[in-house]
């Protein structure tokens, strides 16, 4: 779990992504992202496009 999608915590979820991890839930003051697949890239990428 991430807390924040703001550069710092997607940044953090790219990496633990890259390193074999996985992120099952983004959130912020605004909602969450839970996926039991866990978040990769692609969603990641949306998440960074939406926040800017």
């Amino acid at each position: 779990m991430i807390s924040g999608s703001g550069s710092v915590a997607t940044r953090a979820a790219e990496k633990i992504t890259q390193l074999g991890g996985k992120v099952l839930t983004i959130s912020d003051s605004g909602g969450s992202i839970h996926d039991p697949d866990g978040n990769d890239q692609d969603k990641i990428n949306w998440i960074k496009q939406r926040k800017t």
